[in-house]
């Protein structure tokens, strides 16, 4: 047979470059491949917890998970074509090394980690309001972004080169898989060791709030995975020992809580009524037919707590007007005789509570707003306490709302901000005609059904009829005080404020008070801070 000049190749040639094991490229590239992503979290935690000073005495806790994840992600880079494998690695490098910068930015500027079931009461808000800290933060922040993103850039950089990304049998995915598996078993056994602390990694990974003590023991990927699942499975309320010991709480007999009656009053002495403070509930009733071991846990609760006196401070108020403020953004540290003379009478007349606390929570306004207005703590996760009250159209009875509205009190509340933290429905089911800024009448009459939604008449406005932002709590309150001070009725006004709201820049609110806070020996932002405390003061 002639030779025409053409090759001649074995029927096995197109193979070539695959290994019999079916791997592509070197052992070495493969097994680089496969620890990737483990690789990136573990150095994402690491870098993390060390630039945030959490205590790294929980660092087994995220390696071991660190590598399960890791090798979970790791999974999708393997079984496609090369280019497909290379892109899906790259994006999954950004995109999670991103969240890790979102987290560490939410943590500096809202003081709380941010999880993926907020994100829809975050939609709901105006963050565009926030864009100059949000923009100062993470500029300031560049440096340790940076560090964040390198491992990303250089995978973007010299990935294809370095790894290959060739594609690899489905089977072996399969086996990383099952990798990825045992390892998460692993942690799950290391979180059940017998650590320390009133709040164990064990407890965390039951729950569906703390995300600050999640991510401090078991890692910012295993808090949002947690948070993902929770949204889809939430976590079984159970009524833990903290609960325990109902026998030892006293007798609910109210007949014998007001005294022995063995002492004669002195008929002098004005007669101070110390009868229990109880209610005509049947709570013997309610355990016995209610279906919910949480509201039958409850009432045996309250039928067992002995109750409490009243004394010579009850209905001292009675028939008085009532004006409460919530003070956004607010601290003591700024009230100051001389430049916020009516907080400083407010707080050192009248009744002054020096032994007290308030508990601290990781919330944003809204908790601050469900601990003055429940006397409740809010919860420290998803989905968020007052906002869900709307939501669920809750019977808040014991609010001051409705308990004064039942009085006969004209009750209303403003907030000189549009819409956000869910108000337009919590609000009104609290019990306030609620007015805000931008209620449409549509709107207003879809919230009869639960209370009154009004628009906040009289703000500063643009040319375009846009809210100019921040308002100045002195204009709402002079916008607004005509609506209740000429009442015939006592009133109840709620104010939540908005001058004291972040960012602490020369804007609209500082401008009245700068030349006096220029004076102060501190720092700009913090005179800017003190000047917001002033508007909200005057």
């Amino acid at each position: 047979m002639a030779y025409r000049g053409k090759r001649m190749y074995s029927g096995g040639s197109r193979s070539r470059g695959r290994s019999r094991s079916g791997f592509s490229g070197s052992f070495g590239q493969t097994m680089a491949r496969v620890f990737l992503f483990p690789a990136l979290l573990l150095y994402l935690e690491v870098v993390f917890h060390f630039y945030m000073k959490t205590n790294l005495a929980y660092l087994p806790i995220y390696l071991v998970f660190s590598v399960a994840g890791g090798l979970f992600c790791s999974l999708f880079t393997l079984p496609f074509r090369r280019p497909v494998n290379g892109l899906v690695a790259k994006l999954l490098a950004v995109a999670i090394s991103v969240v890790f910068i979102v987290e560490l930015i939410a943590k500096k500027i809202l003081q709380s980690y941010y999880a993926f079931s907020s994100l829809g009461m975050a939609a709901g808000n105006r963050l565009t309001d926030y864009a100059d800290v949000i923009v100062s933060t993470v500029l300031a922040s560049i440096p340790i972004i940076l560090v964040l993103l390198l491992p990303a850039i250089l995978l973007c950089v010299f990935g294809g080169r370095v790894l290959g990304f060739e594609r690899l049998d489905i089977r072996f995915a399969g086996l990383v898989l099952v990798a990825a598996a045992i390892v998460h078993v692993v942690g799950l056994g290391v979180i059940h060791l017998p650590w320390k602390g009133e709040l164990t990694p064990a407890q965390l990974y039951g729950m569906a709030s703390n995300m600050d003590d999640q991510v401090e023991q078991l890692g910012v990927w295993t808090m949002l995975r947690l948070d993902l699942k929770h949204m889809v499975f939430p976590p079984k309320d159970d009524l833990d020992a903290d609960f325990s010991g109902l026998e030892g709480l006293g007798g609910g007999d109210a007949s014998t809580s007001a005294g022995d009656g063995s002492q004669e009053p002195d008929p002098q002495e004005p007669v101070i009524d110390t009868s229990p403070n109880v209610m005509d509930v049947d709570l013997a009733a309610i355990a016995a037919n209610t279906s919910d071991e949480r509201v039958a846990w409850l009432a045996e609760y309250f039928q067992n707590v002995t109750p409490t006196n009243k004394n010579e401070y009850t209905g001292m108020f009675e028939g008085y007007n009532v004006v409460f403020f919530t003070l956004e953004g607010f601290s003591g540290y700024a009230i100051d005789p001389e430049l916020t003379p009516t907080l400083y009478k407010l707080a050192n007349e009248g009744f002054v509570f020096n032994n007290f606390y308030t508990p601290l929570h990781f919330t944003s306004t809204s908790g601050g707003e469900c601990q003055n207005l429940l006397g409740l703590y809010p919860k420290n996760g998803s989905p968020t306490t007052l906002p869900h009250t709307g939501d669920l159209g809750t019977d808040l009875y014991f609010n001051l709302a409705q308990q004064l509205g039942r009085e006969g009190y004209l009750v209303q509340g403003y907030h000189a901000n549009s819409n956000m933290y869910n108000r337009d429905l919590s609000h009104p089911n609290l019990g306030f005609d609620w007015h805000q800024f931008g209620v449409t009448d549509q709107e207003s009459a879809q919230q009869r059904t639960r209370g009154a939604l009004s628009s906040f008449e009289g703000l500063e406005l643009n040319d375009s009829g846009g809210l100019l932002w921040p308002q100045r709590d002195s204009h709402a309150v002079s916008a607004s005080a005509g609506n209740y001070m000429n009442s015939t009725q006592p009133f109840y006004t709620y104010y939540l404020t908005i001058s004291g709201h972040m960012p602490y820049s020369n804007n609209r609110i500082v401008a009245p008070y700068r030349e006096i806070v220029r004076q102060l020996p501190y720092s700009e932002t913090t005179q800017n801070y003190i000047a917001t405390a002033m508007e909200v003061a005057m």
